[in-house]
């Protein structure tokens, strides 16, 4: 029988294994943007996103063909992202390949990129992640090719794959900086300049395509602005900058290797099993520790194209002072694995030993906390509440949680449904007695949903909350979910 240390030179191993992980355990929480892309590919509706202009377009073109299985979309949408993280994870493999890295040391970069939460996560989700860190991965690879053979195709490859990557998702723009920084370190030809910049044109001429074809608005420089940078003129990118953008940044940096939310408290509570990662994790920081103290975890590495480390340093700085404008945003973090083993862990060779047990601490702990109880439980089980709103169509419903109106578009094909209303969209109580004045009675979860804290918790305190003491309230029905039980309640005027 193979041992543990023959098996992790074999990456066939390797990547069958992460396969068969991701595949088998799609998340059963899907959030709402998650909905709202299998919608719009379900119904072909808003295929074209300002923020991540080709995704649901692109999972639209693959499921057209397939169309006669009746597959479910949520479903395939995993599936694409699945395949294409393997696909990601063999490009990093080959750009590790000749960077004089130890064949073991290299699948265990491999192992610790795949099941990184932030990577592990998205990769089984119908999210907009994976797909633009592919094609960013393959700019990366034509890059490191043009360092050492300062030929013109690798740069057109690398040019027309970052395109590629800002037009899956806008924010791998700061990624196509980061190359072209590094293509005018390197000094060797302008024409090599010109045409990466020349070629990152199609992003442009592609949004201005959709703008006009699609859309079928005028092209104007206002029209343009408003398509491309649509987050910031609706509001949904804004910022701001105090001790919360400090905070949630680290915490989300390390979120993005390791799960830290809640639920772990509640997941043990559940099953004492679930206390047995802690105990890896306080084992591996003492290891840790002790290595530092002896100063034995690890040693600067022999020259490994410092070029390419140092633009891919811009590139990670870049993403994480964007991450810190927006409070610690997830999207600009899902990126830090791939980056982190592209320039530190470059730059330096980890203890082995103490980087296979950070390995296996890192699958464990992100498997029992984050990717097993996502395919395993559901977390409100609010399919109760969508199910009660189909048999009440002519109802009003106040509703806790966002992700149910795209959930809701995605089993009906409505999208925005009238009588669904968000309660972070209620802003006063005026409100409330409006619609009690016009509707009569209102249905609402809000008043006993579980809660715990979360992103979206913390950047809303201090705003308006509902609050129904002063009307007649009457339980109607009661569902339970991981987080606890949920009760809906008819709401109607006391007088």
């Amino acid at each position: 029988m193979k041992s543990i240390d023959q098996i992790l030179k074999q990456e066939k191993f390797i990547f069958l294994f992460i396969f068969l992980v991701y595949i088998t355990l799609p998340t059963n929480n899907s959030s709402l943007d998650a909905y709202y892309y299998a919608a719009s590919v379900k119904y072909g509706e808003n295929l074209f996103s300002p923020h991540h202009l080709l995704y649901s377009a692109f999972i639209h073109l693959l499921y057209k063909p397939l169309y006669f299985l009746n597959l479910d979309i949520l479903w395939f949408s995993k599936l694409i992202n699945t395949s294409f993280s393997i696909l990601t994870l063999y490009i990093l493999f080959k750009i590790l390949q000749p960077l004089k890295l130890d064949k073991k040391e290299i699948n265990l970069y491999l192992f610790i990129a795949a099941f990184s939460f932030g990577i592990w996560r998205y990769s089984t989700e119908n999210e907009t992640y994976i797909l633009p860190i592919f094609f960013s991965l393959l700019a990366s690879y034509q890059f490191l090719v043009y360092l050492e053979r300062s030929e013109l195709f690798p740069v057109f490859l690398c040019a027309v794959f970052s395109a590629m990557a800002c037009l899956f998702h806008q924010l791998h723009f700061l990624w196509w900086v980061g190359l072209l920084a590094g293509i005018l370190m390197a000094r060797k030809n302008l024409t090599h300049i010109f045409l990466y910049g020349f070629i990152g044109l199609l992003v442009p001429i592609a949004y201005i395509t959709v703008l006009k074809i699609n859309l079928h608005q005028e092209i104007t420089l206002t029209n343009v602005l408003q398509f491309v940078f649509h987050d910031f003129y609706s509001g949904s990118a804004s910022s701001q900058f105090d001790s919360k953008n400090v905070i949630l940044t680290l915490i989300n940096s390390i979120r993005t290797f390791f799960q830290l939310h809640p639920n772990i408290d509640i997941l043990i509570k559940k099953n004492v099993l679930y206390g047995l990662p802690v105990l890896g994790m306080l084992y591996l920081l003492y290891v840790l520790s002790r290595a530092l103290i002896k100063k034995n975890l690890l040693v600067k590495s022999d020259l490994r194209n410092n070029l390419f480390i140092t633009s891919h340093t811009v590139i990670f700085l870049l993403y994480f002072f964007f991450a810190l404008y927006a409070v610690g945003n997830i999207e600009f973090m899902v990126t830090f694995p791939f980056l982190l083993l592209l320039t530190f862990l470059l730059k330096y060779t980890i203890n082995t030993k103490i980087l296979s047990l950070a390995a296996l601490t890192l699958f464990i702990w992100n498997f029992a906390y984050a990717i097993f109880p996502n395919y395993k439980y559901n977390y409100y089980n609010d399919d109760q509440l969508l199910n009660f709103i189909n048999e009440n169509p002519n109802k009003l419903f106040i509703v806790k949680n966002a992700d149910l109106k795209n959930k809701y578009y995605y089993q009906t094909g409505i999208n925005n449904y009238e009588n669904m209303i968000i309660e972070s969209k209620i802003t006063s109580k005026k409100e409330i007695d409006s619609i009690l004045m016009s509707r009569k009675e209102i249905y609402t979860d809000v008043i006993d949903k579980p809660s715990i804290l979360n992103r979206e918790k913390i950047m809303s305190s201090g705003s308006f909350s509902i609050n129904f003491d002063d009307f007649k309230k009457e339980k109607v029905l009661s569902y339970q979910g991981l987080y606890g039980t949920s009760i809906i309640y008819r709401i109607q005027r006391s007088d």
